[in-house]
């Protein structure tokens, strides 16, 4: 990874003091996520004995210059295995940074992905996809002390995929999914085991409980390196009045790429939306806190 005089990273570095507090919104929050998670834990694996820090690696220090500021909440989506990266293995994700992570949980979490960078769970798979699931909460939580707490329960399944018999064994996995986030682009897609009726609900209401299943699932609004106008897509946001938490999303890979979208970086891009809805009066969040009756057993 590259990262020049010039961009945001040294930028917000320069930044840090500069504090701006946002109003709690009574109604809605924003949760933001990364998908295909997996070069930011190999890199803090890789390099476990010179980082005395889990956050001076450059990732997790913006991610940690973007909750002191406005108070954002991340969750990054990550794969148990990547094809790129031969020698990542989500159980070698190191325990050296355990008061780190448990200490920030509050607005740092770990959610499922998938198995590896190619994996659909488009076949009925229970037992495969459960083992799966436990290895990357197995691995999260050596990594951040033993407990469950910087464990995601509402996920983004790759490629939005999963069949019911498969979201039924992860939900009753220890710390299992309560929730799933949908495609941002549904009316092309659809997510999970949607039929056309549930799909175009979803699509107009931004929210749906399956109560056969005990599982909420939340639309993705806005996948960041898609975004044609910064003042369109918020409004868009504003436009939206039915779900608790506002779904703004990205890939890890995209933070790593030098070129711009409308002359943002999608780092700068993200810190444009997150300074927006702090002005405009959002808070952050995660889906199963404002949720709360999806996590009673």
């Amino acid at each position: 990874m590259v990262f020049t005089d010039m961009d945001p990273w040294n930028r917000l570095a320069a930044e840090r003091e500069t504090k701006i507090f946002c109003q709690k919104h009574e109604r809605q929050y924003i949760h933001i996520s990364f998908d295909d998670v997996y070069q930011c834990i190999r890199d803090i694996t890789v390099h476990a004995d010179s980082l005395q820090s889990l956050f001076e690696h450059k990732f997790f220090g913006w991610l940690k210059q973007m909750h002191e500021k406005y108070g954002a909440v991340f969750s990054l989506y990550t794969f148990n295995t990547d094809s790129h990266a031969p020698d990542y293995d989500i159980s070698g994700f190191p325990a050296r940074y355990a008061q780190e992570l448990s200490d920030s949980a509050g607005w740092l979490k770990f959610g499922f992905h998938a198995r590896d960078n190619e994996k659909r769970y488009e076949k009925e798979e229970a037992e495969e996809i459960r083992r799966d699931y436990e290895k990357f909460t197995a691995a999260v939580r050596k990594a951040s002390g033993g407990h469950g707490d910087c464990i995601d329960r509402v996920i983004r399944l790759g490629f939005f995929t999963g069949t019911q018999e498969n979201v039924r064994a992860l939900r009753e996995c220890e710390w299992g999914p309560v929730g799933y986030l949908t495609a941002d682009n549904s009316e092309e897609r659809r997510s999970y085991y949607f039929d056309d009726k549930v799909t175009a609900f979803i699509n107009r209401e931004g929210e749906y409980y399956d109560p056969d299943n005990r599982l909420l699932f939340l639309r993705s609004q806005l996948r960041l390196e898609s975004v044609s106008s910064l003042e369109e897509q918020f409004d868009k946001i504003k436009s939206y009045d039915k779900p608790k938490v506002i779904e703004l999303f990205t890939h890890e890979y995209c933070l790593y790429r030098e070129g711009c979208i409308k002359g943002y970086t999608v780092s700068q891009l993200m810190e444009a939306y997150i300074r927006r809805a702090c002005e405009r009066g959002y808070g952050f969040d995660y889906a199963q806190n404002r949720y709360r009756d999806i996590t009673a057993e």
